[in-house]
């Protein structure tokens, strides 16, 4: 089951939290990387923000891509998000073979 759900037109902010065996958020370690299965759907946005945050953004179409994160212990999480068809914006005409009438 997806983390996030996004529409193609949307971005989503993920933040990693480090925590002990009994759950209790403990201070990160750094460098932390972030990564994406598939970047042809799901791309990483530059945020200047936190390392421990990251945003992701759809890139067009649709589909589920896995997202890495990497603290600099070598924890990992892989979490999925799912980008879904957006509202729609415009209309598009198209025509079939012509034939006797």
């Amino acid at each position: 089951m997806p983390l996030a759900t996004i529409k193609t037109s949307e971005k989503v902010l993920l933040t990693m939290l480090t925590k002990d065996a009994k759950g209790n958020t403990v201070p990160k370690s750094d460098p932390i990387g972030w990564t994406t299965s598939q970047p042809s759907i799901l791309g990483l946005l530059p945020n200047g923000m936190a390392s421990d945050t990251q945003f992701v953004a759809a890139i067009g179409p649709v589909g589920v891509a896995d997202v890495t994160v990497t603290d600099g212990k070598g924890l990992t999480k892989t979490v999925q998000v799912e980008v879904v068809v957006g509202p729609a914006v415009s209309l598009d005409v198209t025509a079939g073979t012509p034939s006797p009438a």
